[in-house]
């Protein structure tokens, strides 16, 4: 979603790189839920 409208707008997307998060954090990041579900609440 984010990085659609930076692509539209033909700008480069600025991202993060965490080292050491919290393994639940990792697992709820690559559940498949919408666009609009914070991984911090599926992670609870």
């Amino acid at each position: 979603m984010h990085m659609k409208k930076y692509a539209e707008r033909g700008e480069l997307m600025p991202a993060a790189y965490v080292v050491g998060c919290d393994p639940v954090l990792f697992l709820a990041g690559s559940t498949l839920v919408s666009a609009q579900t914070d991984e911090y609440d599926v992670a609870g």
